[in-house]
């Protein structure tokens, strides 16, 4: 079972700190861009918001998931899995739906594309 918000481990405070990067436009869905150590994602041109579960919104549960995937010559985003989240198995189904359908700009090295194979990004679930 995940921890209760206000009893993150200091690895998971960070995670969410992490998360407020970057807003993706639906309301209470936050992901960072971080793309693993040292490593920034390209641009998103295809943002697909992960739908809330209405029973953890009405029950005012918050929470995240970290991501990771390859992000593909082309941009695209495949083999997504939960690295880690928290409340456990609650967004974990939403936030990897809604990822496989992101696209983004291809990731160029010396003018030609290149895949990603250890992409990683973070997306927040919150309601304020």
């Amino acid at each position: 079972m995940g921890t209760c918000m206000n009893r993150r481990s200091p690895a998971q405070r960070a995670l969410a700190a992490l998360a407020a990067a970057f807003v993706i436009g639906h309301s209470g869905v936050r992901a960072d861009n971080g793309g693993g150590p040292g490593l920034e994602l390209p641009p998103v041109i295809k943002k697909v918001a992960p739908k809330y579960p209405a029973g953890m919104a009405r029950r005012g549960v918050e929470g995240w998931v970290h991501l990771g995937f390859t992000l593909t010559e082309t941009g695209d985003v495949t083999d997504p899995f939960v690295i880690a989240s928290d409340p456990v198995k609650v967004f974990e189904g939403a936030a990897l739906d809604a990822l496989i359908q992101w696209k983004f700009e291809p990731k160029l090295v010396n003018g030609q594309p290149v895949a990603i194979p250890n992409a990683d990004l973070v997306i927040m679930f919150d309601l304020r």
